[in-house]
């Protein structure tokens, strides 16, 4: 009998992993580049699109655990984006969320 053990970072799903990556919701609203570590240690770079939604999911081909029988391919990792909101603002930060908040509000 084999035991797997649980990653702290990846969750297993046959030849899949799963990852939940916290990215600041800068990001996620204006887009940007995200780093991403593979279970191999690589570090690959994603492209977040404008406005990208808070749970957004995006597969990386290629980039999960190595198939039994299939040694040279691997499964696909999954990468599900997190706001990351910031623990405090700054009184100029606070004034600009709150010039945000009501130009959306007068929409």
């Amino acid at each position: 009998m084999v035991n797997v053990h649980e990653h702290p970072r990846f969750k297993r799903e046959g030849d899949d992993l799963h990852l939940n990556l916290p990215v600041d919701v800068y990001t996620l609203m204006l887009g940007g580049q995200v780093r991403v570590s593979t279970i191999d240690g690589k570090t690959l770079s994603l492209n977040v699109p404008v406005n990208t939604a808070n749970g957004k999911t995006f597969r990386l081909s290629n980039q999960g655990m190595p198939r039994l029988r299939q040694p040279n391919q691997r499964g696909d990792l999954y990468v599900r984006l997190e706001a990351l909101l910031p623990s405090s603002l700054t009184e100029r930060e606070r004034s600009l969320v709150e010039e945000l908040r009501s130009l959306r509000s007068a929409s």
